[in-house]
């Protein structure tokens, strides 16, 4: 699941779920890529969810990623 924001045209956002049936496949990820490759590999699988949060679209990797967040 992706969420999705509708105000901004469906622009995609973050987080993005994966269910248990990927988990080899998220596992063998390496780099800085993160799991692009893996959700153009699935794109078929992938189910939009619309959400009313612009927050979507702030990709938080690490605890430094939050600072200056309200």
């Amino acid at each position: 699941m992706r969420p999705r924001f509708d105000p901004a045209g469906g622009q995609r956002g973050h987080p993005v779920a994966f269910g248990g049936a990927l988990g080899d496949e998220l596992a063998r990820l390496d780099g800085d890529e993160g799991a692009r490759s893996l959700l153009a590999r699935h794109a078929e699988r992938l189910v939009a969810v619309p959400v009313g949060d612009p927050g979507i679209f702030r990709d938080v990797d690490t605890p430094s990623d939050l600072q200056g967040m309200p």
